[in-house]
């Protein structure tokens, strides 16, 4: 009896748009004098508040950047100089489900890659309560779990998820056509968006399909304003120089630097998420990101310090990954994909396996800005010593929370997936 686990993460710097292809600036509808600070500093304050971890959820948040620093060396040694994006949050989660189910050594070999089960499901639990769902900083985690009637499944699996993950369950017939359709109207609900379709098209004797998405949708806490994005050099590590649309701000930021790297956190309005930008000095990219790890990671977010002004240009930028998990994590969690070998007890008394896992993320960076936030821009430029973190070549970005530090989201930009607005009304990724 076959498993299948598919999940995805659609994360828009926006708060309201739904796809790539319908990108659209919002200058005018994102100004700063529309944003009550206070409130968006008060949903901040009320996150950190929530977020805050026992030790053995501790022990689950750094799990998560450990698998995280895994999936991005797979992805380096696969895409090359291609950029790429991933959740390890998500990922991490649905292992954290599958456990739930599991017994034996199968549970074992689980718990050593997301921690204790009980502890994986109080983290998660936490840390779902506390996703900010608001006006200009909205995260939602959806999980959904088809079981197949032609299949006992324990009720006490299905109860379990429920309480611990809130997942919608449903009973669905895989040899029925409609299934598919019912499954993705679901998320289609939820998300408000008709073009993200979760499953396309299962195996008819799938005992247990567990989809979930990630949808992630916020401001930037100082967005750019885009009059002063333009086409810029774009140095790739193989040294060809590309025309690319940078965006350009000064502005107080987290920053910090040394011998071999640049590094700056940009805030986002309404949520104690961040986006760390993190930029070789001379090593390329791919050498450079095989030595990064949960420690190096830490070590650079604990030497960030308030700089009263940075210069920075940074690419706007999209990009689709579609990374083949299940071959990485058969090195971690072999029996689990083992029919012969697997005991998710349980979930069902019959022999029971995850067949397929898949795990598809897609980004969009844009500018967001204002032209209320180039005021200030300008009245900090009196700061000649300031430092500039211009990110002309390759670099690796993290999206992370202030308080647990786990990584929701990470990738590299390599100079593929620019977004080219054309006219200010429509962007395409090239």
């Amino acid at each position: 009896m076959s498993l299948g686990l598919l999940f995805g993460c659609c994360v828009r710097n926006t708060a309201q748009q739904t796809s790539i292809d319908a990108i659209q600036d919002t200058g005018d509808a994102y100004s700063l004098d529309n944003i009550d600070f206070f409130s968006a500093n008060d949903l901040c304050q009320k996150q950190k508040e929530s977020l805050v971890l026992t030790k053995e959820e501790r022990y689950c948040a750094d799990k998560v950047n450990d698998l995280a620093f895994t999936m991005l060396h797979q992805m380096a040694t696969e895409q090359g100089d291609s950029s790429f994006v991933v959740s390890p949050v998500s990922l991490s989660c649905a292992i954290a489900i599958a456990g739930n189910g599991a017994a034996g050594k199968t549970l074992q070999e689980i718990e050593r890659l997301v921690g204790p089960i009980a502890d994986a499901n109080s983290f998660y639990r936490k840390y779902h309560a506390a996703l900010p769902h608001n006006d200009i900083s909205n995260c939602s985690i959806l999980n959904y779990l088809a079981v197949n009637p032609k299949y006992p499944i324990k009720e006490a699996f299905t109860k379990n998820i429920v309480t611990k993950y809130d997942a919608c369950v449903k009973s669905i017939d895989f040899a029925n056509p409609q299934s598919v359709r019912q499954i993705n109207e679901w998320f289609h609900q939820q998300l408000n968006d008709e073009s993200v379709d979760v499953v396309i098209e299962p195996n008819r004797e799938t005992a247990l399909l567990l989809a979930g998405v990630l949808d992630f949708r916020a401001f930037w806490s100082s967005p750019f304003d885009s009059k002063l994005t333009d086409n810029d050099d774009f140095t790739t590590d193989r040294g060809d120089t590309l025309q690319i649309p940078m965006m350009y701000q000064e502005n107080a930021f987290l920053y910090t630097e040394n011998n071999s790297i640049q590094a700056v956190s940009l805030p986002y309005l309404g949520s104690c998420y961040r986006m760390l930008l993190v930029l070789p000095k001379s090593e390329k990219l791919s050498k450079f990101s095989s030595s990064m790890n949960t420690n190096a990671f830490l070590n650079i977010l604990g030497s960030l310090k308030e700089e009263d002004l940075v210069r920075l240009i940074l690419p706007r930028f999209g990009c689709v990954a579609d990374m083949n998990v299940k071959e990485m994590l058969a090195k971690f969690i072999p029996r689990a994909f083992d029919a012969k070998k697997a005991n998710f007890s349980a979930i069902c008394a019959l022999p029971t396996w995850i067949d397929e896992i898949s795990h598809k993320t897609s980004i969009e960076v844009t500018e967001q800005g204002t032209k209320a936030r180039s005021i200030t821009v300008e009245s900090f430029m009196v700061k000649a010593e300031a430092p500039e973190f211009y990110a002309t070549h390759p670099f690796l970005f993290f999206v992370y929370d202030d308080v647990t530090h786990a990584i929701m989201l990470m990738g590299q930009f390599c100079g593929n997936g620019v977004i080219l607005n054309e006219n200010n009304n429509s962007s395409k990724i090239h």
